[in-house]
């Protein structure tokens, strides 16, 4: 009867290798089947050197506002950032760059005027909006529509 039992536990483990490797090939293959979670990107209203980095390290398409409060373009470049930023959500990092505050940001990017508008697109710029133009939202979406549209 001993020996009975030795076999019916080496049979039950081959039995489970069996099934695990089973298990094993499920997991693995619902890994590699499911969807990345992308990540939020940030608005920041009051950006600097490091949230910039951040963003661009984290978000495929990213626009970039250099701005001063004494400003009166700037001012009517505000609510076209801000309507693209509520419009594209999470799939769009937005970083405000106060050139007062971040002097050297705003010269490592040659930002020499202001309203500055850059638009990254997988951590390169793509392109550069200088000045308040009423066509400006429908130039940023234009490419917005089409970073989005190919993946």
């Amino acid at each position: 009867m001993p020996r009975e039992n030795k076999r019916h536990s080496v049979f039950c483990v081959e039995g489970m290798s069996g099934d695990l490797e089973h298990i094993k090939q499920r997991l693995l293959k619902q890994m590699l089947t499911k969807k990345p979670v992308e990540q939020k990107c940030p608005v920041e209203k009051r950006g600097d050197k490091v949230k910039l980095e951040e963003a661009l390290s984290k978000c495929r398409v990213v626009l970039v506002d250099f701005w001063a409060e004494w400003c009166g373009p700037c001012r009517l470049v505000e609510p076209v950032v801000e309507k693209i930023s509520e419009e594209y959500g999470d799939k769009l990092a937005v970083v405000k760059i106060n050139v007062d505050e971040n002097p050297d940001v705003a010269a490592s990017f040659e930002v020499y005027s202001i309203p500055t508008l850059l638009l990254f697109h997988r951590g390169k710029e793509a392109r550069r909006f200088i000045g308040y133009s009423p066509m400006l939202y429908r130039n940023i979406t234009g490419l917005l529509n089409s970073y989005f549209s190919s993946v």
